[in-house]
């Protein structure tokens, strides 16, 4: 397998731009956990108030009324691990989302520093899926036309 390859399959390669990326997918863990807490404390305070309510006018035994308070835990538990792996999936779904614009930040970058290390034939290259096209073309527009000019000029 060559190195290209590799670095295609590697995880890491999707951290492309740590402090960026850090912060998108924070953004996005913490507005799902919040949605979580609030939706899981939701249920459990209502339900858990219907049940008591339906406990204390049904001539139901003790056994049956803790048969109803563990169903309301065990469905309260459900409830949580089911919102804990769509809270992973968010993320997974974060980093890989904020990978193309990373991605694109980090080309430009490169593409920046080159030019200014004195490397006119440097343009900016992106991926089909990376996301700012219209930034990356519009720059090399501009950078042919400077170059163009200083050419003309000299």
């Amino acid at each position: 397998m060559d190195q290209s390859a590799r670095n295609r399959r590697s995880l890491s390669n999707f951290w492309i731009n740590p402090r960026f990326q850090g912060r998108y997918v924070s953004w996005v863990a913490f507005s799902g956990a919040m949605l979580l807490v609030t939706n899981v404390t939701i249920f459990y305070v209502f339900t858990s108030a219907n049940y008591d309510l339906l406990a204390s006018m049904l001539p139901i035994s003790d056994t049956a009324r803790e048969a109803m308070e563990n169903g309301l835990v065990k469905i309260s538990v459900l409830l949580v691990a089911t919102g804990v792996l769509n809270l992973l999936f968010l993320i997974i779904l974060a980093i890989a989302l904020s990978h193309s614009a990373a991605g694109a930040i980090y080309n430009l970058k490169q593409t920046f520093t080159a030019i200014r290390l004195g490397d006119r034939s440097a343009r900016v290259k992106l991926r089909p899926g990376d996301d700012f096209h219209d930034v990356a073309n519009e720059f090399n527009a501009l950078m042919d036309r400077v170059f163009e000019s200083k050419n003309e000029k000299s």
